[in-house]
């Protein structure tokens, strides 16, 4: 018994102190959790918003809860697909499309006028570059001074028509200008189409035809023959009616006021009666740019075939989406031929910019749906 006793006896204590000395470093190593945890809470976000970095901080270092981290922001993780060839699921980058923001108008900073007489210098500086074969450096002379609105009216008018000469040669003609910004010689490729080196440049397929001199046939616009070079433009084309004027305005890279932005041609416009074509930043409407259009009558006159002579849209139609300005809102507005010649350079329309056979039929080929913008000023 008394052996039976000591032995159990000598065992107890062991025990005990195993006990104690586990509790100890349990305790020891829940402090220093706490204490790292702490740490991260506190120091770790800290350094994150010094190093200016706008990401979210890893859910690590972040003291909410998984599931509040994924309702509070959005994963960057890709997303994932099923891939129907292997019956699995695959990563895919799929990031979420930015929120649309609306447009708004271009401000043009406030500049002094230059004195009258001045497009005289710059015409000869233009010319001088134009006689050597540098159309480039002459339209550069020209455009920057006409789009910051420095020139009086009567010199304004000089470089307008000195610049429609230029680019009537490096914008519309198949002849290559290596040093303009604005082209892009491209090689085509056996079953290379139109439709899509146009939607890769913001232009129009008919414009490519028209630059390189292809008629714009069905099978012409779709493709062309393997290994010529042709010219591209790089759109998008975008406008200014001037009410005032009634004179359309037409330039790529950009509005004035926007950098980059290069006067190219300019046609007269007839407008709505009694001053109802509304002022603002328009763009062309997605599914809503037609040739040969129907025409229904607001008037009650009844339905207009594209063929009827009597169809006052002369063949085409440019529908425009209000965006900034007095457009907001605004809609069955457009851009349109007209049967009334007479019209232009008048205020006839019901609201709507008019412009004459010919002259639509090359707008038509140069604005771009979504793409191109047209800003109608007082």
């Amino acid at each position: 018994m008394g052996s039976s006793r000591f032995s159990r006896s000598s065992r107890f204590p062991a025990s005990r102190y195993l006990f104690i000395l586990l509790a100890v470093l349990l305790g020891i190593g829940a402090g220093v959790f706490l204490h790292d945890r702490r740490i991260r809470r506190h120091i770790a976000p800290s350094l994150i918003a010094l190093s200016g970095d706008t990401i979210k901080s890893p859910s690590f270092l972040d003291p909410r809860p998984a599931a509040m981290l994924s309702e509070a922001a959005p994963s960057t993780r890709p997303a994932l697909k099923a891939d129907p060839k292997r019956g699995a699921r695959a990563e895919i980058n799929n990031p979420a499309p930015p929120a649309a923001r609306p447009l708004q108008s271009p401000v043009r900073p406030a500049v002094t006028l230059a004195p009258a007489g001045t497009a005289d210098k710059l015409l000869a500086d233009a010319k001088a570059k134009s006689d050597i074969g540098e159309l480039s450096a002459a339209r550069t002379i020209l455009n920057e001074p006409l789009v910051s609105g420095r020139l009086v009216a009567p010199d304004t008018q000089a470089v307008r028509h000195a610049l429609m000469e230029i680019n009537q040669k490096m914008v519309f003609s198949a002849k290559p200008y290596p040093a303009d910004p604005f082209e892009e010689p491209v090689m085509v490729e056996s079953g290379m189409r139109l439709q899509k080196l146009a939607n890769q440049y913001d232009i129009t397929w008919p414009l490519i035809c028209r630059v390189n001199g292809y008629e714009p046939t069905d099978a012409g616009a779709r493709r062309i023959r393997a290994g010529h070079t042709i010219k591209l433009i790089k759109g998008p084309f975008c406008a200014i009616v001037n009410k005032g004027a009634f004179r359309m305005d037409l330039y790529l890279g950009g509005l004035p006021g926007e950098s980059g932005s290069t006067y190219v041609t300019s046609f007269p416009v007839g407008l709505g009666k009694d001053d109802s074509t509304p002022t603002g930043l328009w763009t062309v409407e997605l599914h809503n740019k037609v040739r040969n259009p129907v025409y229904y009558s607001p008037r009650g006159e009844g339905v207009f075939k594209s063929d009827d002579p009597k169809n006052p849209l002369g063949g085409y139609w440019i529908g425009l989406k209000g965006e900034d300005g007095n457009a907001i809102g605004k809609n069955s507005y457009g851009i349109h031929g007209t049967i009334e010649p007479e019209s232009i350079g008048k205020q006839s329309s019901m609201g709507c910019i008019r412009l004459g056979r010919d002259d639509i039929a090359l707008v038509f080929d140069m604005l771009v749906e979504i793409k191109s913008r047209v800003l109608v000023e007082p």
